[in-house]
């Protein structure tokens, strides 16, 4: 009943803030200047229009309560702003023209040889973390995510790490490369991965790439000319040509997919740019990791790159299963492992934000600590709630945030965030100097949650993401190394973040707080 209510009490609030300014600016009109009769009545309609849209916005239940709520107050305050944003940045994308796209991950036919496979596997978890069970029920119920464990797992700590282990794994390439990636941006790391993937397809080896166009905008040019000259299969992930911008502009493809031969697979934060390896110093050292897998579960990242390159290949490129025969096939190499790795694929294609529910379930799974590292923090209060609900408690919660970002203030608006949590006895740690764009989570001593995407709205709910739901207790040890290593270059706080903000920044990240769910 909570929710009804809400609603109604913002539709009043709504209806007496929207008739104020009417009224007001009616009577400025009057008062001040002669106002022709037709001007009257065009603010008039538009008043009517917009208290109409907005109602309409407030009763859809698709969207979640407190972003509905900030809609429908944005567009009776800015009425023209207000609607022309929501129709490009405010409607659910469920690509009603495309439904295609809806994910669907397979048939059950398809599904019947890996089910037995998927259940022997389960059972082994639930046998040694059976808290744990559930969550990788979760995906595999929702989505037929397969969970594997013929899989050698590696954690690359940095971006330099990870560029040497890249560049080595496609110098071995037989048959393709693909990559899926938000950012690709000219530079050191570009020029020479450009270099060795030209050479390669010298060999015969052939190349396809998607790259979001927003994210790599202005950015992936030179390589990108280069690489189409070679014969390297390239398309840009929903791109924008002005002024006629497609409502489903504001969803974007965060991954950073990477698979050579469907043997080795990557996934993680690192984008293609020289920030990533510590070339470019704008915003301090950068903190990121990257997942390295061999084995069965590189398939899923195949899967997950059909799915983008059928969508966007147009008619121009043909399906990619009809120019890589062997895509997505298993690679059954056997490895002496007690591990367990699921490949998780969420976005606005998807029924339900599986990230969010299947963080939630890990939370509330956990049994003695929960460590959070992620650059940008402004979770739905699902999650914020969750936390505080741990610590209280007894279990060790901890989120490690950067020491600098590379957004104005957004720092600022991800320590807003953290008051309540601080309050319950989260500890809050903030690593000096240093940009942490790493999205890694875990959750007592061998389940980890790793990929691209971050702890806010955007990722949650409106971009592509690449996940891994790992159980091992060897990764989790790396894991939390580098994160007991980061936070004692951290400075912990001791009092309320934010406290020592100035009122005009105080009154922005405010601002930004309102927003939030918004974007």
């Amino acid at each position: 009943m909570r929710k009804p209510f809400v609603a109604t009490i913002s539709l009043i609030a709504m209806y007496s803030i929207g008739g104020a300014l009417y009224v007001a600016i009616n009577l400025c009109l009057n008062f001040f200047i002669s106002t022709p009769l037709p001007f009257i009545f065009f603010i008039s309609i538009t008043h009517l229009f917009s208290m109409s849209w907005a109602i309409v916005v407030l009763c859809n239940r698709k969207r979640r309560i407190e972003t509905r709520i900030r809609w429908a107050l944005f567009i009776i305050l800015i009425p023209f702003f207000g609607i022309i944003s929501y129709l490009f940045l405010g409607r659910v994308y469920k690509y009603k023209k495309n439904k295609n796209y809806l994910y669907n991950k397979n048939s059950v036919s398809a599904l019947q040889a890996k089910t037995q496979y998927d259940i022997e596997n389960l059972k082994a978890i639930e046998k040694e973390n059976p808290e744990f069970k559930r969550s990788f029920m979760m995906t595999f119920e929702q989505q037929k995510e397969s969970i594997y464990t013929n899989t050698e797992i590696k954690y690359l700590q940095s971006g330099n790490e990870y560029f040497a282990n890249l560049l080595n794994d496609i110098n071995t390439a037989k048959e393709y490369v693909l990559i899926n990636c938000y950012i690709i941006s000219e530079g050191e790391f570009l020029e020479k991965l450009t270099n060795l993937l030209i050479q390669k397809m010298h060999q015969g080896i052939r190349v396809y790439i998607i790259y979001d166009f927003l994210g790599s905008y202005g950015r992936f040019t030179k390589s990108k000319k280069r690489l189409l000259q070679e014969g390297a299969n390239i398309i840009a992930y929903s791109p924008i040509h002005f002024p006629f911008v497609k409502w489903n502009a504001n969803y974007r493809d965060h991954r950073k997919d990477i698979s050579i031969d469907g043997k080795i697979g990557y996934l993680g934060g690192i984008n293609m740019s020289d920030e990533y390896i510590n070339k470019s110093g704008v915003f301090g050292f950068w903190n990121d990791s990257a997942i390295r897998m061999v084995g069965e579960s590189v398939q899923e990242i195949e899967s997950i790159f059909k799915k983008d390159w059928n969508f966007y290949a147009g008619k121009k490129q043909n399906k990619i299963e009809k120019l890589e025969p062997m895509f997505g096939k298993v690679n059954r190499t056997r490895f002496l492992t007690n591990e367990f790795i699921q490949i998780v694929s969420d976005g606005p294609n998807h029924e339900r934000p599986i990230c969010l529910e299947l963080l939630l379930n890990l939370i509330h799974s956990a049994q003695n600590r929960i460590w959070l590292k992620s650059p940008y923090f402004i979770p739905p209060p699902e999650i914020i709630n969750a936390l505080c609900n741990a610590a209280s408690t007894g279990l060790d919660v901890r989120i490690l945030l950067p020491g600098r970002s590379d957004k104005f203030l957004l720092l600022e608006v991800s320590k807003q965030w953290t008051k309540k949590m601080f309050e319950n006895g989260v500890k809050i740690y903030s690593m000096n100097d240093t940009f942490i764009h790493e999205k890694t989570y875990i959750f007592d001593d061998s389940i980890s949650f790793t990929g691209s995407s971050n702890l806010d709205y955007r990722a949650l709910f409106c971009d592509q993401q690449t996940m891994a739901l790992i159980k091992s207790n060897r990764l989790n040890e790396d894991i939390t190394k580098k994160m007991i290593h980061d936070m004692e270059k951290s400075f912990e706080y001791k009092f309320m973040p934010n406290k020592d903000l100035s009122i005009w920044k105080k009154i922005v990240v405010k601002a930004y707080n309102i927003m939030a769910p918004l974007l």
